[in-house]
């Protein structure tokens, strides 16, 4: 039923939110997608779609394969419109995975620079301060 379908998605949103979506979760989803009436996949498909920006580049990578299987001689518009919207939200994702990493290794170098920077200034200059002569 489309209601219960719609609310699966707030489910399978905690679930990735908490690295506790499995692939196996995944491709009962889209079992269920490719399986169902047009309103139903219509709203799975929102769902996949919304799933992408939240899941882990190995789960968006197998979620994609999964749409992959589908041969191409049975795509619609709603299927369309599905690799649509998910390669561009995956895009997104992936980009913003990258974006985060290069702060993440840029903030540890800091860190570890500044680490560094103390730990050569201990012991040198002490009983010196500035203004006395």
């Amino acid at each position: 039923h489309v209601e219960l379908v719609q609310r699966a998605d707030m489910v399978l949103n905690f679930l990735a939110d908490h690295n506790r979506i499995t692939q196996d979760h995944l491709e009962t989803l889209w079992v269920c997608a490719r399986s169902s009436h047009e309103a139903v996949f219509r709203v799975l498909s929102l769902v996949i779609t919304d799933l992408a920006s939240v899941l882990s580049p190995d789960l968006r990578v197998f979620l994609f394969r999964q749409i992959a299987t589908l041969p191409v001689r049975n795509y619609d518009e709603q299927t369309l419109l599905l690799v649509y919207n998910f390669t561009i939200k995956a895009l997104q994702a992936e980009r913003r995975d990258e974006r985060k990493q290069r702060l993440d290794e840029e903030e540890r170098r800091r860190r570890h620079l500044q680490g560094q920077g103390q730990g050569q200034g201990k012991g040198k200059g002490k009983g010196t301060k500035k203004g006395k002569g």
